[in-house]
């Protein structure tokens, strides 16, 4: 039961959840092999690809999704080294499977979520790793509907891209979000207004819904790595879209912040925005409906930006004693989208935010090939 719950969700656990968790984790290590074998080759299928990758002749300011492209050998041109020795993305995702156990594992986290980090306990041996320096990983994101799976993202990540930012100060970090077109957003248009990085967006929001939905929807990002098992880094409740409705009105900005630019002196930003779009609609991007090319404020679009702070996760300093990481969350932007009053519709990105020495110290769940042990 230890390895199913991970002993952080134990201390929060009644003995029948705890038995019903054991009774789930039994079942789907006896699915059939033909039903693992039908269901990890969904997985496969449906699961976005995604990382950027750019071909000279597009725009540098446009990364195009590996969504877009054929599951070959040039989908890996743009990854590191050790990714690059896979023969396609679908070789990539049977190996993350791999990675952490099998498929019945894997795919019992994509239902019930991945294990937190191993806590260390005072009296008690605790098996972890640590990545160190240079060592290759990717992020998992998963989406889940009334606690049931509906989408996964996959994005390895390059290693010359970390530590590129500042996120707070004094601080060195990451901004990451999934480059993927295979998402549950609807299409943006020029109107779409991010506070950050707007001009190097895919042209799809990460997930939209009705403004009537009243289901709970939950996004969560782990990291996996043949040199770890996969542990979850964050989990973020959706807000729905009635939540939303009675955030007070200070927290929203008209028109996607549009206005909020102008006031900012901005122009050169939205200057970029439109030629983003344009260069997008001339390499195809959007080929099945119509779209302004210059930005038009609307007074029926609102976005918002809800910060989320982790704080619980840990790792090892220089000294091999335990450090908290201070600079870990994500910011949850949303929009309002009434300019079609009949079609009324909530829309999310979320960006990931980490301190640059997370990656090579985070307290990561063992696989059987890299472990230590340690207790306090």
């Amino acid at each position: 039961v230890m390895e199913i719950c991970g002993s952080a969700v134990l201390n929060f656990m009644s003995v029948k959840d705890i038995a019903r968790a054991a009774a789930i984790s039994k079942m789907w290590q006896h699915l059939s092999q033909s039903e693992i074998s039908r269901r990890s080759q969904r997985w496969i299928k449906e699961t976005s690809k995604a990382w950027g990758w750019r071909a000279n002749e597009y725009s540098p300011t446009i990364e195009i999704s590996a969504d877009e492209l054929p599951d070959d050998k040039k989908a890996m041109e743009c990854l590191d080294e050790y990714f690059k020795n896979f023969e396609c993305p679908s070789d990539l995702l049977k190996a993350c499977a791999s990675w952490n156990g099998g498929w019945p594992q894997f795919l019992h986290s994509r239902e019930f979520g991945a294990k937190s980090q191993p806590r260390l306990e005072r009296g008690r041996e605790v098996k972890f790793t640590t990545l160190g320096p240079n060592r290759p990983f990717a992020l998992l994101y998963d989406i889940r509907c009334n606690g049931r799976h509906i989408w996964s993202g996959f994005q390895p990540i390059c290693q010359d891209e970390l530590g590129d930012m500042g996120i707070g100060a004094n601080f060195a970090g990451s901004c990451v979000y999934p480059i993927a077109t295979n998402t549950l957003g609807d299409k943006e248009d020029c109107s779409f207004f991010h506070p950050f990085a707007h001009c190097s967006r895919p042209p799809k929001l990460l997930f939209s819904t009705d403004e009537n939905d009243t289901r709970k929807w939950d996004f969560s990002v782990s990291i996996v790595s043949p040199f770890c098992s996969e542990t979850l880094l964050m989990k973020v409740d959706i807000k729905s879209p009635e939540d939303l409705i009675s955030l007070p009105s200070e927290s929203w900005d008209t028109n996607s912040g549009y206005d909020e630019m102008l006031e900012e002196n901005r122009e050169d930003d939205i200057r970029d925005r439109t030629e983003y779009f344009q260069n997008a609609v001339s390499d195809g991007w959007y080929t099945d409906y119509d779209l302004t090319l210059e930005p038009h404020p609307d007074e029926d679009l609102s976005r918002c930006t809800v910060p989320i702070h982790v704080e619980d996760l840990r790792g090892l300093d220089d000294e091999g004693g335990v450090k908290h990481f201070r600079v870990v969350g994500a910011n949850c932007i949303y929009w309002l989208d009434r300019r079609d009053h009949n079609n009324a519709r909530s829309h999310l990105n979320i960006d990931s935010w980490f301190e640059e020495d997370l990656w090579p110290a985070m307290i990561l769940n063992p696989n059987t090939q890299n472990q230590a042990s340690r207790s306090e």
